[in-house]
């Protein structure tokens, strides 16, 4: 009998234990779940972007830039430097390419062969847009794989 009272209190003090371990272990998998719908939107943001450019043949609105920023701008504290200056470059080079979108649909000068160089350079910037696409599947697949 003297040795019940100290028993119960270790079992308490075990299932007590056990609670908090289940807790801290539900707490990781909502972490993780919550993490990942943070990354998974960025991923279909960036990969919603590098298919508009293909849509629209390069023709990019500074809205859509605009829109592409907002939606990534927490890149750096959600995954990484590397992923945030791939995003970053994905946004500059969309930039260009609706600046040299914008030279294509009015040319100013009269020489062809300006316009033949600027076209020449849209359409690459184009492929490189559409070569992206796995880019940017590899780049984000450490982020939205679900560990065990």
């Amino acid at each position: 009998m003297e040795y019940a009272q100290p028993i119960a209190l270790l079992l308490v003090a075990a299932v007590g234990a056990w609670i908090a371990l289940q807790q801290m272990l539900i707490a990781r998998t909502k972490l993780q779940h919550d993490l990942f719908d943070r990354r998974h939107a960025i991923f279909h943001a960036a990969r919603m972007f590098i298919a508009m450019v293909g849509i629209k043949a390069g023709h990019i609105d500074l809205s859509d830039l605009g829109a592409f920023s907002a939606k990534t701008l927490d890149a750096e504290f959600l995954l990484n430097t590397e992923i945030a200056e791939y995003l970053a470059q994905l946004s500059r080079r969309g930039a260009a390419l609706a600046g040299i979108s914008e030279e294509t649909g009015h040319p100013v000068s009269g020489e062809v062969g300006d316009l033949s160089k600027a076209i020449a350079e849209k359409w690459a910037e184009i492929r490189w847009f559409n070569d992206q696409l796995d880019v940017l599947k590899h780049k984000f697949a450490p982020f939205l794989r679900f560990k065990r």
